[in-house]
Protein backbone atom coordinates (compact mmCIF):
# COMPACT_ATOMS: atom_id res chain seq x y z
CA UNK A 1 0.00 0.00 0.00
CA UNK A 2 0.97 3.26 -1.38
CA UNK A 3 1.64 6.04 1.90
CA UNK A 4 -1.35 8.39 2.39
CA UNK A 5 -2.67 11.19 0.59
CA UNK A 6 -5.35 11.99 2.54
CA UNK A 7 -5.77 11.31 6.85
CA UNK A 8 -8.39 12.77 8.79
CA UNK A 9 -8.83 11.89 12.53
CA UNK A 10 -11.90 12.60 14.22
CA UNK A 11 -13.03 15.15 12.26
CA UNK A 12 -16.31 17.20 12.38
CA UNK A 13 -17.93 20.02 10.47
CA UNK A 14 -21.68 21.43 11.75
CA UNK A 15 -23.74 23.93 9.96
CA UNK A 16 -26.28 26.58 11.22
CA UNK A 17 -24.84 27.08 14.33
CA UNK A 18 -23.98 23.17 15.35
CA UNK A 19 -27.82 22.51 14.73
CA UNK A 20 -26.95 20.37 11.44
CA UNK A 21 -23.96 17.79 11.85
CA UNK A 22 -23.03 17.14 8.64
CA UNK A 23 -19.61 14.85 9.90
CA UNK A 24 -19.22 13.39 13.05
CA UNK A 25 -15.93 12.22 14.55
CA UNK A 26 -14.58 10.72 10.87
CA UNK A 27 -11.69 8.92 10.92
CA UNK A 28 -10.46 8.03 7.43
CA UNK A 29 -6.71 7.52 5.58
CA UNK A 30 -6.54 7.20 1.68
CA UNK A 31 -3.26 6.01 -0.22
CA UNK A 32 -1.62 7.84 -2.56
CA UNK A 33 -2.66 6.55 -6.13
CA UNK A 34 -5.39 4.79 -4.75
CA UNK A 35 -9.50 4.99 -6.31
CA UNK A 36 -11.88 5.33 -3.91
CA UNK A 37 -15.69 5.51 -4.42
CA UNK A 38 -17.90 6.86 -1.59
CA UNK A 39 -21.68 6.39 -1.24
CA UNK A 40 -24.32 7.99 0.72
CA UNK A 41 -27.87 9.19 0.85
CA UNK A 42 -28.54 12.71 -0.20
CA UNK A 43 -27.41 14.78 2.82
CA UNK A 44 -25.33 11.97 4.56
CA UNK A 45 -22.53 13.68 4.25
CA UNK A 46 -20.45 12.32 1.47
CA UNK A 47 -20.39 16.12 -0.13
CA UNK A 48 -18.90 17.72 2.83
CA UNK A 49 -16.14 15.01 3.03
CA UNK A 50 -15.19 16.17 -0.56
CA UNK A 51 -15.05 19.82 -0.20
CA UNK A 52 -12.87 19.47 3.30
CA UNK A 53 -10.56 16.98 1.32
CA UNK A 54 -10.37 19.75 -1.26
CA UNK A 55 -9.90 22.28 0.95
CA UNK A 56 -13.47 24.25 -0.09
CA UNK A 57 -14.44 24.14 3.54
CA UNK A 58 -12.87 23.74 6.60
CA UNK A 59 -13.76 21.04 9.67
CA UNK A 60 -14.59 22.99 13.01
CA UNK A 61 -12.11 20.42 14.71
CA UNK A 62 -10.10 17.50 14.07
CA UNK A 63 -7.13 16.35 12.12
CA UNK A 64 -6.88 16.72 8.41
CA UNK A 65 -3.78 16.27 5.84
CA UNK A 66 -3.56 16.26 2.41
CA UNK A 67 -0.41 16.24 0.40
CA UNK A 68 1.17 17.09 3.48
CA UNK A 69 -0.63 19.85 4.24
CA UNK A 70 -2.58 20.57 7.22
CA UNK A 71 -5.94 21.53 6.52
CA UNK A 72 -7.53 21.83 9.78
CA UNK A 73 -5.23 25.22 10.58
CA UNK A 74 -6.02 28.22 9.33
CA UNK A 75 -4.50 29.47 6.40
CA UNK A 76 -4.33 30.77 2.23
CA UNK A 77 -5.59 27.43 0.79
CA UNK A 78 -6.00 29.19 -2.77
CA UNK A 79 -2.65 28.06 -4.01
CA UNK A 80 -3.03 24.22 -2.51
CA UNK A 81 -6.06 24.05 -4.77
CA UNK A 82 -4.42 25.05 -7.78
CA UNK A 83 -1.04 22.63 -6.98
CA UNK A 84 -2.79 19.69 -5.16
CA UNK A 85 -6.60 19.37 -6.38
CA UNK A 86 -8.80 19.08 -9.55
CA UNK A 87 -12.44 19.20 -9.34
CA UNK A 88 -14.97 17.21 -11.24
CA UNK A 89 -18.51 18.29 -10.12
CA UNK A 90 -22.15 17.01 -11.31
CA UNK A 91 -22.65 19.98 -13.25
CA UNK A 92 -19.62 21.16 -15.30
CA UNK A 93 -19.55 24.69 -14.10
CA UNK A 94 -17.42 26.07 -17.83
CA UNK A 95 -17.88 29.34 -17.79
CA UNK A 96 -20.50 30.16 -20.99
CA UNK A 97 -18.80 32.71 -22.87
CA UNK A 98 -15.31 31.11 -22.61
CA UNK A 99 -14.30 28.26 -25.27
CA UNK A 100 -13.68 24.93 -24.42
CA UNK A 101 -9.88 25.78 -24.65
CA UNK A 102 -9.96 28.60 -22.67
CA UNK A 103 -11.76 26.77 -20.31
CA UNK A 104 -9.09 24.56 -19.17
CA UNK A 105 -6.60 27.20 -19.44
CA UNK A 106 -8.24 28.91 -16.27
CA UNK A 107 -6.53 26.81 -13.70
CA UNK A 108 -2.83 27.68 -14.95
CA UNK A 109 -3.56 31.10 -14.49
CA UNK A 110 -3.17 30.63 -10.91
CA UNK A 111 0.02 28.65 -11.38
CA UNK A 112 1.72 31.24 -13.61
CA UNK A 113 2.80 29.09 -16.59
CA UNK A 114 3.60 30.49 -19.72
CA UNK A 115 1.64 31.15 -22.04
CA UNK A 116 2.61 29.09 -25.04
CA UNK A 117 3.37 26.38 -22.84
CA UNK A 118 0.39 26.68 -21.00
CA UNK A 119 -1.74 26.55 -24.30
CA UNK A 120 0.40 23.59 -25.59
CA UNK A 121 -0.96 21.67 -21.99
CA UNK A 122 -4.38 22.54 -22.95
CA UNK A 123 -4.57 21.55 -26.43
CA UNK A 124 -2.84 18.31 -25.40
CA UNK A 125 -5.33 17.80 -22.85
CA UNK A 126 -8.56 18.29 -24.89
CA UNK A 127 -6.88 15.59 -27.04
CA UNK A 128 -6.65 13.29 -24.64
CA UNK A 129 -10.21 13.14 -23.68
CA UNK A 130 -11.40 13.65 -27.55
CA UNK A 131 -11.77 16.67 -28.17
CA UNK A 132 -9.05 17.83 -30.04
CA UNK A 133 -11.16 19.72 -33.55
CA UNK A 134 -13.54 21.42 -30.53
CA UNK A 135 -11.18 23.54 -28.57
CA UNK A 136 -12.47 26.71 -29.96
CA UNK A 137 -16.36 25.33 -29.60
CA UNK A 138 -18.40 27.89 -27.00
CA UNK A 139 -19.84 25.22 -24.48
CA UNK A 140 -23.50 25.66 -25.44
CA UNK A 141 -22.21 23.89 -28.69
CA UNK A 142 -21.06 21.18 -27.08
CA UNK A 143 -23.34 18.18 -25.69
CA UNK A 144 -23.51 17.02 -22.30
CA UNK A 145 -21.16 15.00 -22.21
CA UNK A 146 -18.50 16.56 -24.34
CA UNK A 147 -18.94 19.74 -22.00
CA UNK A 148 -17.91 17.22 -19.08
CA UNK A 149 -15.02 15.75 -20.74
CA UNK A 150 -13.90 19.66 -21.03
CA UNK A 151 -14.25 20.03 -17.52
CA UNK A 152 -11.91 16.84 -16.58
CA UNK A 153 -9.57 17.93 -19.00
CA UNK A 154 -9.75 21.91 -16.60
CA UNK A 155 -9.09 19.16 -13.68
CA UNK A 156 -6.10 17.95 -15.13
CA UNK A 157 -4.91 21.20 -15.73
CA UNK A 158 -2.30 21.66 -13.40
CA UNK A 159 -1.28 17.92 -12.71
CA UNK A 160 -3.17 17.49 -9.61
CA UNK A 161 -2.27 14.84 -7.48
CA UNK A 162 -6.06 14.23 -5.92
CA UNK A 163 -8.94 14.55 -8.18
CA UNK A 164 -11.80 14.85 -6.69
CA UNK A 165 -15.27 13.78 -8.56
CA UNK A 166 -18.73 14.49 -7.05
CA UNK A 167 -21.45 13.03 -9.47
CA UNK A 168 -19.67 13.45 -12.47
CA UNK A 169 -21.47 11.50 -14.78
CA UNK A 170 -25.06 11.90 -12.87
CA UNK A 171 -26.48 14.31 -15.44
CA UNK A 172 -25.46 12.07 -18.53
CA UNK A 173 -26.75 9.60 -20.49
CA UNK A 174 -25.05 6.16 -20.01
CA UNK A 175 -22.83 6.16 -23.18
CA UNK A 176 -21.68 9.78 -21.98
CA UNK A 177 -21.43 8.47 -18.48
CA UNK A 178 -18.88 5.75 -19.11
CA UNK A 179 -16.83 7.50 -21.37
CA UNK A 180 -16.17 10.01 -18.59
CA UNK A 181 -15.66 7.63 -15.86
CA UNK A 182 -13.18 5.93 -18.23
CA UNK A 183 -10.89 9.25 -18.83
CA UNK A 184 -10.71 9.47 -14.98
CA UNK A 185 -9.95 5.77 -14.18
CA UNK A 186 -7.48 6.09 -17.33
CA UNK A 187 -5.90 9.40 -15.41
CA UNK A 188 -5.73 6.93 -12.06
CA UNK A 189 -4.12 4.06 -13.74
CA UNK A 190 -1.92 5.77 -15.88
CA UNK A 191 -0.81 8.58 -13.71
CA UNK A 192 -0.93 7.96 -10.54
CA UNK A 193 -3.81 10.86 -9.59
CA UNK A 194 -5.48 9.76 -6.53
CA UNK A 195 -8.99 9.67 -7.54
CA UNK A 196 -11.69 10.13 -5.27
CA UNK A 197 -15.67 10.41 -6.39
CA UNK A 198 -18.74 10.66 -4.78
CA UNK A 199 -21.89 8.15 -6.82
CA UNK A 200 -25.09 6.83 -6.30
CA UNK A 201 -24.97 4.23 -8.92
CA UNK A 202 -23.18 0.98 -7.28
CA UNK A 203 -21.86 -0.01 -11.03
CA UNK A 204 -19.35 2.72 -10.97
CA UNK A 205 -18.65 2.09 -7.13
CA UNK A 206 -17.76 -1.56 -7.96
CA UNK A 207 -14.83 -0.48 -10.56
CA UNK A 208 -13.31 1.17 -7.42
CA UNK A 209 -10.16 -0.08 -5.12
CA UNK A 210 -12.47 0.73 -2.06
CA UNK A 211 -15.78 1.50 -1.56
CA UNK A 212 -17.07 3.87 1.77
CA UNK A 213 -20.56 4.01 2.92
CA UNK A 214 -21.28 6.96 4.84
CA UNK A 215 -24.40 8.18 6.70
CA UNK A 216 -25.82 10.66 8.62
CA UNK A 217 -22.55 11.67 8.80
CA UNK A 218 -20.34 8.78 9.56
CA UNK A 219 -18.26 6.14 7.89
CA UNK A 220 -20.42 3.38 8.07
CA UNK A 221 -18.15 0.57 5.90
Amino acid sequence: MNEPIVVMQGLVKSYEKGRTEALRSVSLEIATGEFVAIQGSSGSGKSTLLNMIGALDRPDSGCLRVAGEDLSRPSDLSQFRSRVVGFVFQLHNLIPTLTALENVLIPMFEVKIAKRMARERAQTLLQKVGLNGKSHRLPTELSGGERQRVAVARALANEPQIVLADEPTGNLDSKSAEQVLHLLIDVNRESGVTLILVTHDGKIAERADRLIQIRDGRIVS
